[in-house]
């Protein structure tokens, strides 16, 4: 099992890989309520959005992989 560290609003945490592999890349996330949404590049160059909520137990989490895929880059905006 693969660990991804990272950090939002300046908390660190750890997500467990939903079986990318070396050939996947990153693109983007965003964070909307208590889920984590990842845009990756698949091995093709393709886009993929993959969801999965955060705040749940890290051995249940899972992954899923979303049909909507957005043009650009994935971005958190605060509302106040």
């Amino acid at each position: 099992m693969e660990m991804l560290d990272m950090t939002a609003n300046g908390q660190w945490t750890s997500l467990t890989s939903f079986g990318l592999s070396q050939d996947h890349k990153i693109y983007s996330m965003a964070r909307v309520g208590n889920e984590l949404f990842v845009e990756v590049h698949e091995f093709n160059d393709e886009p993929a959005l993959y969801s999965a909520e955060v705040d749940s137990d890290p051995k249940l989490e899972k992954w899923r992989k979303r049909t909507f895929i957005p043009d650009g880059e994935l971005m958190t905006v605060h509302l106040k």
